[in-house]
């Protein structure tokens, strides 16, 4: 499972011409096209129709620690500091329509649980136009502690 990561879509982005100029390393085979045929992202029901993608885009790794929202942070704001001349372009192009900073969250069980965005992450993400989402796994935490014993 990822950590924390980027995703850049449109409808009419040429992400193979983007990528082929670019730094950036999108993460396994997350880059994916207009049209195709989702892959491991789009899971579907056995006898369910194939789904399609509906827009260009890519996804990439910005901290591969799944839960655990400190690293994530850590890994975004230097990301985001690395790349920044490339999201920066990314951000004034006019077929990208979104730009997402992705942070998976594991609570655990416990009720009532407090977590903040630092207002640095908050300022670099959105002076390039970068939206956060937090994609919340909640449970126990025994899969995290059996990640780390690994």
């Amino acid at each position: 499972m990822l950590g924390s990561y980027l995703r850049v879509i449109g409808k009419n982005f040429d992400v193979n011409a983007f990528l082929a100029k670019s730094e950036m390393v999108p993460y396994e085979d997350n880059v994916y096209h207009k049209g195709d045929t989702m892959g491991k992202m789009g899971v579907r029901k056995r006898g369910s129709p194939k789904r399609i993608w509906p827009y260009s885009g890519f996804s990439l790794v910005t901290n591969g620690v799944f839960g655990k929202l400190k690293p994530q942070i850590k890994g975004s704001l230097s990301f985001l500091r690395r790349y920044e001349t490339e999201l920066v372009k990314l951000s004034k192009n006019r077929d990208v329509e979104s730009m997402r900073l992705i942070f998976t969250y594991c609570p655990g069980m416990g009720a009532n649980v407090v977590e903040r965005f630092p207002a640095r992450l908050l300022a670099a993400a959105g002076k390039l136009g970068i939206e956060l989402e937090l994609s919340v796994y909640p449970g126990d935490n025994r899969f995290l502690e059996t990640r780390r014993r690994r």
